[in-house]
């Protein structure tokens, strides 16, 4: 019964597709699949006005197109900027577009506060600094392998010994002191 069904629907869906392609020939819109962008959606546009220019139009029709050529594509536009300036990151700051809002210390008050911020990681020895990082990520466990790596580059070899606070600790920072053979202290 249920294969029945299936089998008129799609004969059905088949049939529908044979009459559009009767009526419209190679002349259909083009489909917008997967990630729509602002230029795909104002391409669409422009074709919709050229068919409509051939034919009668609607009021309906010509108040969809002009809304989503008014609002619609500039919206998308302003989304894709917006989408560009985070870089992967899941927030920046307007004022100063690096920086990402991280969760600061609490204030007088006794309120953590998010703030835009960047995370600066500095490795030192005897009071020297041996080199330093600054980084968009607030989790300092995200950011330990990319600093070690950047200090082992400038000092040509893996510290010996490093001391950190809980803060660094997961697997793949474990692992990295582990195959690097660094003393954790």
């Amino acid at each position: 019964m249920t294969k029945a069904k299936v089998k008129k629907l799609l004969s059905h869906i088949e049939q529908l597709q044979k009459e559009e392609d009767a009526e419209y020939g190679i002349n259909n819109l083009e489909e917008l699949e997967g990630e729509i962008t602002a230029d795909q959606v104002a391409r669409l546009v422009d074709d919709i006005n050229k068919k409509l220019s051939n034919g009668t139009k609607s009021k309906k029709i010509t108040s969809d197109v002009t809304k989503l050529k008014k609002e619609y594509v500039p919206r998308l536009k302003k989304y894709e900027n917006q989408k560009d300036m985070l870089q992967k990151r899941n927030s920046c700051s307007k004022t100063d577009r690096d920086a990402t809002f991280f969760r600061m210390k609490e204030d007088h008050l006794g309120m953590s506060q998010l703030k835009p911020g960047y995370n600066v990681q500095i490795a030192t020895e005897n009071q020297f600094i041996l080199g330093y990082g600054i980084y968009q990520k607030a989790a300092d466990t995200s950011v330990f392998i990319p600093f070690l790596d950047k200090v082992k580059t400038q000092l040509k070899r893996a510290p010996k010994n490093i001391i950190t606070d809980a803060g660094y600790g997961s697997e793949e920072n474990y692992d990295y002191i582990e195959i690097n053979n660094i003393v954790t202290i």
